[in-house]
């Protein structure tokens, strides 16, 4: 079954609208497809949706678990960029004091900034320069919280930059998504369709061994190629706010999901 909600009215309102009945069922699973919320309101709507009898298939704590960096990086570490974080920006007292060389030094010089959950893609505010002095570094920092304005999630997170291999001027990258520790569709997230390259088995098998130990019941996980033909993790997801990378992939992976559910 298929129900549909007007997400930017909820955002707007918090007045969840939408097809959805109220189930005779408590509480019967359900699992979102749409835009990104942050925490809190990831919460609200699981609690809204509750109220109705329907609960998502990954709580608020599970949600977190993947959607915020810092708290998948210790199950990805061995196979990701080095990473250093703040805690919750918004709770940080003298952030124009803190000695952002030394962390710069510590992930080897420049720099990707995110926060909690998203970059800024192809602005001078992905990338943060090692030759940028305390005070400009810092000023960067400051305009990369206002050009995520409303969207920025929780902290402030800097990413060792990593060389990844290229086809046609591409990076080799790929969606994995995952069910309860199982994956059900892994489609390529490039741009160079000619020149992609699956990713190898031995490391497919590595990252099952990941998805096990995460334990949101439905997530993404996004891989890369490196220059030496090796690959990485570059971030996770949770699987209800993750894109899919092609109109193709959208209707493989609605099969496979009911496939799985039908079992």
């Amino acid at each position: 079954d298929v129900y549909l909600y007007d997400h930017d009215e909820y955002v707007r309102t918090n007045l969840l609208k939408s097809t959805l009945p109220f189930s005779k069922i408590h509480p019967e699973t359900i699992l979102l497809r749409g835009w990104m919320f942050d925490e809190w309101r990831y919460q609200a709507f699981y609690m809204s949706l509750l109220t109705r009898g329907f609960q998502l298939i990954n709580g608020p704590s599970q949600y977190v678990d993947v959607h915020h960096f810092p708290n998948l990086y210790p199950k990805i570490a061995e196979y990701t960029s080095k990473a250093w974080w703040t805690e919750r920006w918004a709770n940080l007292e003298d952030t124009d004091k803190i000695d952002w060389k030394s962390v710069r030094d510590f992930l080897g010089g420049d720099v990707i900034i995110k926060d909690y959950v998203k970059s800024e893609k192809g602005t001078d505010l992905f990338i943060l320069k090692n030759e940028l002095t305390n005070e400009e570094f810092y000023d960067k920092i400051l305009k990369f919280i206002e050009a995520r304005g409303k969207l920025f999630n929780a902290g402030i997170v800097f990413k060792q930059i990593e060389k990844l291999k290229k086809y046609e001027g591409h990076t080799n990258e790929w969606r994995i998504f995952v069910l309860d520790g199982m994956p059900i569709l892994m489609e390529y997230n490039g741009i160079s369709e000619s020149h992609k390259v699956m990713p190898t088995p031995e490391f497919i098998f590595k990252c099952m061994e990941i998805f096990k130990t995460i334990p949101s019941r439905f997530i993404t996980i996004d891989i890369a190629e490196k220059e030496d033909g090796s690959w990485m993790i570059l971030e996770g997801g949770d699987g209800q706010v993750s894109g899919m990378p092609t109109d193709e992939a959208a209707i493989a992976f609605y099969n496979k999901l009911k496939l799985r559910f039908d079992e």
